[in-house]
């Protein structure tokens, strides 16, 4: 067993290696893992000029996830960054918990 209760899905993707003077991408490694996304505190900052940026913590079922991928929110359809990841196990609820982060310009 994994999260008793998820609010969406989410995909994980990777960034590419491009070539010198090719846009990177990004490719989706994983997808469909139930999870839940919230806010650690409800805090909201503002970055430089009119940016704003929010972080999150995520709740996922098991997953190969790393800081410098991004997770997809399946329901909501927006990117958030990984900034650090941390498996938690124990009580037949085996997860990983990550911290994410999102810039809204």
């Amino acid at each position: 067993m994994a999260i008793p209760i998820s609010t969406t899905t989410v995909s994980v993707l990777t960034r590419s290696q491009p070539e010198p003077y090719e846009a990177e991408t990004w490719a989706v490694v994983a997808s469909g893992a139930r999870a839940v996304i919230g806010a650690p505190t409800g805090r909201e900052g503002m970055a430089t000029g009119s940016a704003e940026v929010v972080d999150a913590v995520l709740h996922a079922d098991m997953l190969n996830l790393g800081h410098g991928q991004r997770v997809l929110d399946e329901r909501t359809m927006e990117t958030w960054d990984v900034a650090w990841t941390q498996v938690r196990q124990g009580y037949a609820l085996d997860h990983i918990k990550a911290g994410l982060r999102r810039v809204v310009r």
